[in-house]
């Protein structure tokens, strides 16, 4: 669950700029075991206990990657709607919005989750230890390079 994309849905809701929450269920094809239900299930049980009516919120069923998310999306809307307000990380935004476009979405954007550097260390010469490898370089660089891969596709 991403908190920022989820509480970021409750406030819009709640400040009246959403008439509706829809919840994507993603099952990974990486993550063997994880029941395809239980993400979608999660934000659907967790919005109703804060408040949310269930007639407000409906989710799609599970998907793959920000494409089939379009589709479905697409499809749970009436044929009449085509606006949408789609919540995503900041850095996944670019992407994910032209491929609900391409589902004939009008999308108005908001980001969350913007990711930044603390400070900037320098040139790599002046301090040889940012040569040295890293859990969150290989974070950094396991996530930019699914974002550019996802973009080929």
């Amino acid at each position: 669950m991403d908190p920022d994309r989820f509480f970021a849905g409750l406030d819009l809701y709640r400040g009246g700029k959403a008439q509706r929450l829809l919840f994507t269920g993603g099952a990974s094809p990486f993550r063997h075991g994880q029941p395809p239900e239980g993400q979608r299930y999660l934000y659907l049980t967790e919005a109703a206990e804060l408040g949310i009516p269930a007639a407000a919120m409906a989710s799609t069923p599970p998907v793959i990657n920000t494409a089939e998310e379009a589709v479905a999306i697409r499809q749970l809307l009436p044929a009449s709607q085509a606006r949408v307000l789609l919540v995503t990380s900041a850095f996944h935004m670019r992407r994910a919005q032209r491929l609900f476009e391409r589902q004939g979405l009008e999308v108005q954007p908001f980001p969350v989750d913007f990711q930044a550097r603390g400070r900037w260390a320098g040139p790599l010469w002046q301090d040889p230890t940012q040569w040295l490898p890293s859990a969150a370089a290989l974070d950094h660089s396991s996530r930019a390079l699914s974002e550019l891969l996802g973009r080929l596709i």
